[in-house]
């Protein structure tokens, strides 16, 4: 019998927007997880909706060096082609999962 639990997979990139930055993001969304998402909202608050939940980790940090929550506070504060790296991971996900 199949066991029902989290399969995602993960995937870590190296932002060339900030040196040193790595973000691991799972490759995909829960069912439960997107039960309040709006198809309809503009692609910047799709992402800001979608993001945290994607983002499994990260190793941003204040200046005290204390590591920064996965949030859509601090992830609106990232630089745009940092976004658009992350974002590309979705479309890039989206596109394999057609695929297969």
């Amino acid at each position: 019998m199949p066991i029902l639990k989290d399969q995602r997979k993960t995937k870590t990139l190296k932002l060339e927007s900030y040196e040193g930055a790595e973000v691991e993001m799972y490759t995909s969304l829960l069912v439960g997880e997107i039960e309040n998402f709006d198809s309809n909202a503009a692609p910047m608050t799709q992402a800001l909706f979608m993001l945290p939940i994607l983002i499994k980790s990260w190793n941003f940090t204040d200046e005290n060096e204390q590591p920064l929550p996965i949030n859509a506070e601090n992830i609106k504060k990232l630089d745009v082609s940092a976004l658009e790296e992350m974002t590309a991971v979705i479309e890039q996900n989206k596109f394999e999962a057609k695929k297969a």
